[in-house]
């Protein structure tokens, strides 16, 4: 990885996307839209409602599945609630809003094409492609934001598109938010569309509306999302108090229609899943175990799946031991912090038949941030000690490339969860270090 380019050096606070900057964030975008469409694994598991609710959202305005009732009869009901003796998906309705224009953009094209549509295609059981296709675009849409923060951050072109491609083919980016339209993508992209309109508030301090409506938006998508957003609300109050007001107008009407909404649906502000005690905690004792799973457990560790992001950990040390961190550096730092120590108290911490870290994924686009820093240090050593550096880094990012690639390709990985035993039975599988997920399939012994 590169930390030096060609191209002119940016000047962070002033800097906008020129025309080589726009073109090059629209390759970036493309590439990884089709890889990760074409990938062929789909994990529609919780997610598998989230499709049918943007149609029933886009075509008849309300979010409620009733007239899906031979699907939900044939999955048993598996991920739907009732309220007031309707039908809805339990999870969060966030991610389907934004499904919306996909779904309609689908129907168009179906109409055209004469082929089926979306709505036909969910009472076929046929519908998985439109949600990958939905996912795929969102991670790329994430993938064109870490771009030009690196760019804003002074990082070269090339540096950039490095750590713009590590975070969607080295990270969780590619093996769960784009394998579904899990509340992990959504949850991405408003946080990453927070931190550039936060950076962009550097040069304009009116963007920092706009920021509060994507972290409005982010509690809809997942719940964990209100520790953005009542961080980064804290950051503008100190470095923005003149918008603040503006501010909360703009995330307070998001959450205030979601209340509305719910109130309309069922008669309470909240729904089930947004509720704390629907959520079972471990005891305090637990939680230290637990956060150390979520680095270090051979089976959802995110250093042991993705190991590239020990970068992001290198770039917060230098920060720190230089004092460069400023005051955008110390909201993203206690929002990294603040995610992990929570999803660290879930009883089911392992995030259930997953690969790998998946309560990770929401926070990436905070890790890539951290690591932008490194990246440009490496380019600034002295020439022996940036081909050690450099070569450190390539060997992180093949390992990381590979794991993703697996679960991306295959479904032995994710037949690990089940097999020889459930991991939501028997959670102590996540410390097996004799039975890795990662490497499900290349042996003799897959444990079936």
């Amino acid at each position: 990885m590169s930390g030096r380019s060609r191209s002119r050096p940016t000047r962070g606070r002033d800097w906008l996307p020129g025309r080589r900057d726009v073109g090059i964030a629209s390759l970036l975008g493309l590439l990884v839209l089709l890889a990760h469409g074409l990938s062929p694994i789909r994990t529609s598991f919780d997610s598998r409602w989230t499709i049918p609710t943007a149609v029933s959202i886009a075509y008849r305005g309300d979010d409620d599945l009733d007239e899906y009732a031979w699907p939900i009869v044939e999955v048993e009901g598996y991920a739907v609630e009732w309220r007031r003796g309707r039908s809805f998906s339990r999870y969060p309705v966030g991610p389907s809003l934004l499904a919306v224009p996909g779904v309609l953009l689908y129907d168009v094209v179906a109409r055209v094409a004469g082929a089926a549509s979306v709505e036909e295609l969910v009472l076929q059981g046929r519908a998985a492609h439109v949600e990958a296709g939905v996912a795929s675009l969102v991670v790329a849409v994430v993938t064109v934001l870490i771009f030009l923060m690196a760019r804003c951050r002074e990082l070269g072109r090339g540096s950039a598109a490095m750590v713009a491609l590590v975070f969607a083919f080295c990270t969780p980016a590619w093996s769960t938010a784009s394998r579904g339209l899990w509340q992990h993508g959504p949850s991405m992209l408003t946080l990453a569309a927070a931190m550039a309109l936060l950076l962009l508030a550097r040069r304009h301090d009116a963007w920092v509306v706009a920021a509060g409506l994507a972290l409005g938006l982010g509690f809809l998508m997942r719940p964990t999302n209100a520790i953005p957003l009542a961080v980064l609300t804290a950051y503008v109050a100190l470095r923005h108090p003149w918008r603040l007001p503006a501010m909360a107008v703009a995330s307070g009407a998001v959450v205030a229609a979601f209340v509305a909404w719910n109130l309309q649906d069922s008669g309470v502000p909240l729904p089930a899943y947004y509720q704390a005690g629907t959520q079972p905690w471990p005891p305090l004792s637990e939680v230290p175990r637990n956060l150390a799973g979520h680095f270090v457990s051979p089976n959802r560790g995110l250093l042991v799946f993705s190991p590239v992001v020990l970068l992001a950990a290198a770039g917060i040390a230098m920060q720190v031991r230089r004092r460069t961190l400023d005051a955008l550096d110390v909201a993203l730092l206690a929002v990294l912090c603040g995610h992990f120590a929570l999803v660290a108290s879930f009883r089911v911490w392992w995030a259930g038949h997953s690969f790998g870290p998946r309560f990770a994924t929401d926070i990436l686009p905070v890790l890539a941030w951290f690591a932008m820093p490194v990246v440009r240090a490496i380019g600034d050593l002295p020439s022996h000690r940036r081909r050690a550096a450099r070569a450190f880094t390539a060997l992180l990012i093949a390992w990381s490339f590979l794991v993703h690639l697996r679960a991306a390709t295959t479904w032995d990985v994710w037949a690990w969860n089940g097999s020889p035993v459930s991991i939501d039975d028997r959670p102590q599988r996540a410390w097996d270090w004799s039975d890795l997920q990662i490497l499900r399939g290349l042996g003799r012994d897959d444990r079936r």
